[in-house]
């Protein structure tokens, strides 16, 4: 989806009321279905499904990309609404959608009451986390594309947005050597900045100058569940880049309103970039806008359109 419940979705500091987001649940609702062909699978007791927006083409080995939803969503929305559906279609890739389970998997999944997001290993998701391990559940995902389908190993990918950029994160912590490259979008988990990853891939991190649920310069951020904070938006690439022993940043001139850094010489020949967007605020520029109102989400662009520029970073990378 475009928008999610996640920690900080809602933020004007100050917690949104209730009775108002559940006006809000049709029109998030409401957007239009993917034709998305469903896997089921049991990890650690819990059934756990994930969509694939695509058939896996005959012949050659597909390269993958992983798509996380953010908090509220699921796997076929978030296809349609960061539009990679649409490029798996375009570029014969294999787009594959996880799905988080709900903050209580014991009751149905509401967007409101009982959102679905990912377990990312940061604090402050208000006490709703129950116990899931969502790296294993991952690591279980592409086990099962393995053995059903003809895929490229070399080639697999992921990209998240919000929630689901932050298991972005976590997966690059923490199952980084099964991915040729990640991109999380407009979220990092709140503990970020003490995670040294053991083997991350190249990364591609893109955000919003005016994202109020991961502001440039840190901060207090309350939701409906209570107070998060995150760290300074700015100080998580230049952090990881370290950690992944690259050399020092250059500035890349990505065109107006687009502040590009790029640390090259990373360990095992990766690379780190880093995009800043001037005007855009907690959403997926180029996807579905967002139903929110901007008070509480920020601008919503057209452009750039970042499912493309994530495919073209992914797409000249694969593991040796």
């Amino acid at each position: 989806m475009t928008s999610s419940i996640d920690a900080g979705i809602f933020v004007v500091h100050r917690v949104t009321p209730m009775r108002h987001l559940a006006a809000l649940v049709f029109i998030l609702f409401a957007l239009p279905a993917v034709a998305a062909e469903r896997q089921a699978l049991t990890v650690d007791g819990f059934e756990r499904a994930y969509y694939l927006a695509s058939a896996v083409p005959a012949g050659a080995k597909a390269a993958v990309v992983l798509v996380l939803h953010g908090g509220g969503g699921n796997g076929p929305d978030a296809m349609t609404a960061y539009r990679w559906a649409e490029k798996a279609a375009q570029e014969g890739f294999v787009a594959v959608a996880p799905e988080a389970l709900p903050a209580d998997p014991a009751r149905p999944a509401n967007f409101r009451t009982n959102p679905r997001f990912w377990r990312d290993g940061s604090s402050g998701r208000g006490g709703l986390a129950a116990p899931v391990d969502d790296v294993a559940y991952v690591a279980a995902v592409l086990d099962d594309l393995a053995a059903r389908f003809r895929i490229d190993e070399s080639r697999v990918y992921a990209t998240g947005f919000s929630s689901g950029a932050t298991m972005v994160w976590r997966l690059a912590a923490s199952l980084g050597e099964r991915f040729a490259a990640m991109a999380p979008v407009a979220g990092y988990p709140s503990n970020i900045l003490t995670v040294t990853p053991k083997s991350s891939p190249g990364l591609f991190y893109i955000t919003g100058a005016q994202d109020p649920l991961n502001p440039l310069d840190g901060g207090p951020i309350q939701t409906p569940w209570g107070v998060n904070f995150k760290p300074p938006s700015a100080e998580v690439p230049a952090h990881w880049a370290s950690a992944m022993g690259c050399a020092a940043p250059v500035e890349v001139g990505a065109g107006a309103d687009l502040h590009e850094r790029r640390w090259p010489g990373c360990t095992g020949g990766r690379s780190l970039h880093y995009l800043v967007i001037d005007g855009l605020g907690h959403h997926w520029a180029g996807g579905v806008k967002s139903a929110l109102p901007e008070r509480w989400v920020g601008a919503w662009l057209a452009t750039p359109d970042t499912t493309a520029l994530i495919w073209d970073f992914f797409r000249e990378r694969r593991l040796p």
